[in-house]
């Protein structure tokens, strides 16, 4: 797991493997993170690819999920990274200008039942 005393970690939410349905991640921390950086690596994929991540901030009053960066579709094997950080510029299905979260999840959405096969890593950015 993560050395939380360092002041950037990686840790791996999903480590490669076949999957055909959507996966979630809820209340992750940011740990006061400045910035934080998810990585999906698509490897393999049965008839037809259809992945979409999304980082959204969870409200901590109402407990809602508001959706801060959303991926584009990913229809082939490679590497999408999304990222949150007050100090890039916002890219659209990319990067969101904004703090880090305190709280927030992690969703890689399949648009179909096909297997995918595909690792998703955390970064948190101090």
């Amino acid at each position: 797991m993560a050395d939380f005393t360092e002041r950037n970690y990686e840790v791996a939410l999903l480590p490669s493997a076949a999957r055909a349905a959507t996966q979630t991640f809820d209340d992750l921390k940011s740990f006061n993170a400045r910035g934080i950086e998810v990585i999906l690596d698509l490897t393999a994929f049965v008839t037809a690819a259809s992945l979409t991540v999304s980082i959204d901030l969870k409200d901590p009053t109402s407990g809602k999920f508001i959706n801060l960066v959303t991926g584009a579709a990913i229809v082939a094997n490679g590497t999408q990274r999304l990222r949150v950080s007050p100090d890039l510029a916002a890219v659209a299905n990319s990067i969101a200008n904004d703090m880090a979260p305190a709280t927030f999840r992690v969703t890689v959405t399949h648009g179909n039942g096909n297997s995918h096969t595909y690792s998703l890593t955390l970064i948190r950015h101090s």
